[in-house]
């Protein structure tokens, strides 16, 4: 068994040229994130203000909305009842279909 106080050394040999080469590069990489981050950011809060301004404009949309005509507003109802009916009883509708 190695002794406890044998530790693992790594040595990496480079020129002192390099290393100013590395440190500006490592500043440029979080100069960029940062970046980045700023304008992901300002468009995360662009993005919310418009959506409250399109919230604001529906709300005001559905307030200036009229009620529709009540023969319309009876055609739908009639329209989804007569669908319902079809979809709930499917065979039925098709006993009739093939009766006529």
């Amino acid at each position: 068994m190695p002794p406890l106080d044998s530790w693992l050394k790594v040595t990496i040999r480079m020129s002192f040229l390099l290393l100013p080469l590395i440190v500006i590069l490592l500043i440029g990489l979080a100069a960029s994130a940062a970046f980045v981050y700023q304008r992901l950011r300002l468009e995360l809060t662009r993005l919310s203000h418009e959506t409250k301004e399109l919230r604001a404009q529906l709300a005001q949309r559905v307030e200036q909305e009229t009620p529709q005509d009540p023969s319309r507003e009876v055609y739908r109802r009639f329209l989804y009842y007569a669908s319902h009916e079809v979809l709930t009883n499917p065979l039925q509708t098709i006993q009739t279909s093939l009766e006529r």
